[in-house]
């Protein structure tokens, strides 16, 4: 069965923030950009394991589009996958913050 992703207002802020930096030097390339990430994360729908486990989260799995990464957390008893917002290059620390506020994805019947 595959995954249906509902994006989260938080997370589509953070990808506007992403597209607009790249947007402000290339518009086609944010075009491209933005359609290869969200081409990326629809790959979680077949996929959900796709991402490897976060170091000292080991319940919290994250992929790269770089230089953007996609953190998850997957609900096998609640057929969910959770996802945090789109970050691009952090720091170990603002990465366990940005675990703390994961968005829903929710299971297809």
């Amino acid at each position: 069965m595959a995954y249906k992703i509902l994006y989260n207002e938080d997370a589509l802020a953070d990808l506007e923030i992403i597209l607009d930096y790249i947007r402000s030097d290339n518009p086609a390339a944010a075009e491209r950009f933005g359609t290869a990430l969200l081409n990326h994360v629809e790959l979680l729908q077949s996929f959900p394991r796709l991402g490897t486990p976060v170091s000292r989260l080991p319940e919290v799995r994250k992929f790269l589009h770089s230089p953007v990464r996609v953190y998850y957390r997957i609900h096998e008893d609640k057929q969910m996958i959770r996802n945090s917002s789109f970050l691009a290059r952090l720091s170990f620390r603002s990465e366990i913050l940005a675990c703390q506020n994961l968005r829903v994805f929710q299971r297809q019947a």
